[in-house]
């Protein structure tokens, strides 16, 4: 019964990631990696969340592709060390760099 109850729990877990969640779970772990640099916060609120999942419907496959390769590249950045503030800040660029070209529909929040 108990093993039932955590692969439902684990497979309500999983569909319940959507991309946006995927890159606002990724804005606060960079949020996180750069607070030895005090580099500005970048977490989602909850309403930026509720947008972004709401316009899902007018992102193309490409749209989505971006948002995936933003939140990766969150993911994979290394945390800030004191006095390499600026690395930390070109790798934020170089991820903000995945968005370029996501359509208006689909990034308006």
């Amino acid at each position: 019964m108990l093993r039932l109850a955590l692969a439902a729990s684990a497979l309500l877990s999983v569909s319940a990631c959507t991309p946006c969640a995927r890159v606002a779970s990724a804005e606060a772990s960079a949020t996180q990696k750069g607070k030895a640099c005090n580099a500005s916060a970048t977490d989602w609120s909850d309403s930026k969340l509720q947008a972004c999942t709401k316009n899902l419907q007018d992102c193309s496959a490409s749209d989505m592709q971006k948002l995936d390769e933003y939140a990766t590249c969150l993911n994979q950045m290394a945390p800030c060390e004191s006095g390499k503030e600026l690395t930390f800040a070109a790798a934020r660029f170089d991820c903000a760099r995945k968005l370029f070209g996501i359509s208006a529909a689909c990034f308006s929040f």
